[in-house]
């Protein structure tokens, strides 16, 4: 089974003065960015995501005002959930 793997872009936008990326599929051109988060925290995202084999679990990324705070079990391969606090 072929994984996807995940890739960050370059500064795509700027909130409260601090630098967000698009996290994407890669291959896909960031033309779907699944989300937008700090550098730091996307090259650890991508980092874990694309190298990690493990059980099945599902992912937790908590986000607030549209920045990801906390990224909880992410190995490659899994479904991730989205919790977003001022929605």
């Amino acid at each position: 089974m072929v994984m996807k793997k995940l890739t960050r872009d370059k500064v795509i936008s700027v909130v409260d003065g601090k630098d967000l990326v698009g996290v994407y599929w890669k291959g896909t051109n960031g033309k779907d960015i699944l989300f937008e988060c700090f550098p730091e925290k996307a090259d650890r995202i991508v980092e874990i995501f694309n190298s990690e084999d493990g059980e099945d679990r599902t992912i937790t990324i908590e986000v607030r005002g549209g920045v990801v705070l906390d990224v909880q079990n992410l190995p490659a391969g899994y479904d991730y959930e989205i919790k977003d606090y001022d929605n």
